[in-house]
């Protein structure tokens, strides 16, 4: 999307380095008098963390545009008071849609821009939906649809996938269904609320034999579950002053079938807090339920030297998933 932009326009497009390298990216910016800064948000909390420790002169920046996962609200006024950038867009999107459906204007004020993703794009539309596939009311979760001249014909050579994910309603209009929960307000604005196979749900029918501290084989069924959105206790641990970087998942409960578990970044510079003070944190402002059972922090041996990510840059969470419920299963522990 950057370089098109670019391409258009006829401005230069700068590539600092094959893979993301935050330092090189810093240095670009120096040396290339870059304007206009593209990122997901692990991307541009690596960046400020460089540029804390070496600062770059960074006054050619006017504006950056943050897609990819929810931008934590720390990480947007960071840009703006740390690298002085007065335009922080949020956008979303993804691959098939070319890429972005909605997005932030630089008219929205600074609290709409934050836990938001803007509004939809001209010429295209958008919509949520429920379990059932009807529209929901403004205001109620549900899964992202979106319809438009930049959706794809469709995967290459794979019309099982597609069919999948690209449905015709009785009006004859094509949507992508995202795979992705969202709620839009009463004025349009997208909040997206996490990947919904990423959903924390206490409360499902587990088998016991997935879980290490059971052998007998039987199954448990728990009633009156909960649904639980990662990305607003990620949301809440960032707020801690300790906290850097935080990604939350679901891990196997012998009672709830799931739980909610959490790996975390050390802010450098910083003590570590308890993991009864990081609790008592998260349910300051959230419910009990969804206070994090499990608190792994990167860097510790059960866990490793760094967040498991895609190319782009986002957290893998089915890697970090598997990851936690491998230390439970071992009957490991990190340092709390």
């Amino acid at each position: 999307m950057g370089f098109l932009g670019a391409f258009t326009h006829g401005s230069s497009v700068v590539f600092p380095s094959q893979q993301f390298d935050p330092a090189k990216v810093l240095d670009a910016i120096q040396a290339e008098r870059c304007t206009i800064l593209y990122g997901v948000p692990t991307m541009y909390g690596a960046a400020l963390d460089v540029n804390s420790k070496s600062p770059r002169n960074l006054s050619s920046l006017k504006l950056a545009l943050a897609a990819g996962s929810p931008v934590p609200q720390r990480v947007v006024k960071r840009l703006e008071e740390e690298m002085g950038i007065k335009g922080v867009l949020i956008a979303y999107g993804m691959t098939e849609t070319s890429p972005v459906t909605f997005a932030t204007q630089m008219s929205d004020s600074f609290d709409q821009r934050l836990g938001n993703v803007g509004t939809v794009f001209p010429h295209t539309t958008g919509k949520i939906i429920d379990l059932k596939g009807e529209v929901v009311p403004r205001g109620v979760a549900g899964e992202i649809c979106v319809s438009g001249f930049t959706l794809q014909q469709g995967y290459l050579r794979n019309a099982e996938k597609t069919n999948e994910v690209m449905k015709t309603d009785s009006a004859g209009t094509r949507w992508m269904h995202t795979g992705d929960e969202g709620i839009i307000d009463a004025a349009g604005y997208l909040r997206v609320t996490g990947r919904i196979k990423d959903m924390i749900i206490r409360g499902k029918h587990v088998p016991y034999q997935d879980l290490a501290e059971c052998a007998s084989g039987i199954d448990l069924l728990v009633v009156g579950g909960e649904n639980i959105t990662p990305v607003e206790v990620e949301e809440r641990l960032l707020a801690h002053p300790s906290v850097v970087e935080a990604a939350v998942v679901g891990v196997p409960h012998v009672k709830y079938g799931e739980t909610v578990s959490c790996f975390l970044r050390q802010a450098e510079q910083t003590s570590r807090p308890t993991a009864s003070e990081l609790v008592a944190w998260v349910r300051e402002t959230l419910g009990r339920h969804k206070a994090p059972e499990h608190i792994w922090w990167i860097g510790d041996a059960a866990v490793g030297p760094d967040f498991p990510k895609t190319a782009s840059g986002k957290h893998q969470k089915h890697t970090l998933r598997a990851l936690g419920t491998n230390i439970l299963k071992g009957g490991l522990r990190a340092k709390l």
